[in-house]
């Protein structure tokens, strides 16, 4: 049985860890709330985006974002990871969901581009032997959009190339504190059918909808384009671009301090529950103390009477 002073310094290291833990906690619950605010503002500026695609620029063609490539040619992959873990299984359902997908099983070794944003992703598939064309890690929790120009241009390298027939995003869809999906959604070439798949199928039919009443009431004639249809729908389709990358990368940080806050909450839980039977030991333990030392003295009170 283990003795008194190893049960007190158990439960004093539990403790420690429950300090720790608990602090964690608070600090991935505040950084939670503001991260979830800015996934949520950027999912409506894209579905805005698209109801204004829909409404007035329906029917507009922009090769540079619509064109469909070579049907046999390469396929790039933008994985989404966390730089760091204690974020519980955000990061291994991610990577399972790359490689079980069906457009990367499909899809010839040789043809497979990765890109990887974070170091849990990029360790991973290193460690699988899998080759990572390119690494973008320590990234910081909030980059503003001008920021995010320099990694949505090394994707657009990619597309420009016309070896690459389309590029697709691995990231988690937020739902809500203890809910994501994590789901494989085609970046490139924008099409009506894969946008539902950034929005979420009920955000993309609402917006759809909103898109078709616009035409209705509005006819054609009635709205005027500065400098033009064309280029005011290449604008669109580029600025879409640029919300479809900065909505996947904070709805990854969401669902990473959501998951982190939930594994802080699963360890505080536990070390409570360490403490409370490691407590219930130590009383035992004194208890049996104080019987044998009371059986001690009645002992050699019998004995000397």
């Amino acid at each position: 049985m283990a003795s008194l002073i190893e049960v007190k310094s158990k439960i004093a290291a539990t403790r420690n860890t429950r300090k720790i833990t608990k602090a964690m906690q608070l600090v991935a619950t505040s950084r939670m709330k503001q991260l979830q605010k800015t996934a949520i503002s950027v999912r409506h500026f894209a579905s805005e985006l698209i109801r204004l695609w829909t409404s007035e620029l329906h029917g507009i063609e922009v090769p540079r974002w619509q064109a469909d490539h070579a049907v046999d040619g390469k396929k790039v992959f933008v994985l989404y990871s966390s730089d760091k873990g204690l974020c519980g299984g955000m990061n291994q359902q991610l990577i399972k969901t790359l490689i079980n997908s069906r457009v990367w099983l499909d899809t010839p070794a040789d043809k497979r581009v990765v890109v990887a944003f974070g170091r849990k992703g990029t360790d991973y598939l290193r460690f699988r032997k899998i080759p990572v064309d390119q690494s973008f890690v320590n990234l910081p929790d909030e980059i503003s959009p001008a920021d995010a120009y320099g990694y949505i241009d090394a994707l657009l390298d990619y597309w420009d190339d016309q070896s690459v027939s389309a590029i697709y995003m691995v990231a988690p869809h937020y739902k809500n504190s203890f809910t994501f999906y994590p789901i494989v959604k085609q970046f490139l070439p924008i099409a009506q059918e894969t946008l539902a798949q950034h929005l979420g199928p009920n955000v993309y039919r609402a917006t759809s909808k909103e898109g078709e009443q616009d035409v209705k009431k509005s006819p054609e004639q009635l709205v005027y384009f500065e400098p033009s249809k064309h280029t005011i729908a290449e604008s669109v389709l580029e600025n879409l671009a640029n919300a479809l990358f900065l909505q996947a990368f904070y709805e990854l940080k969401a669902t990473e301090y959501s998951s982190r806050m939930l594994a802080m909450q699963n360890a505080t839980s536990a070390a409570e529950k360490m403490i409370d039977e490691k407590t219930l030991l130590l009383n035992g333990i004194r208890q049996q103390r104080i019987t044998q030392e009371i059986a001690e003295i009645t002992g050699s009170a019998m004995v000397i009477n």
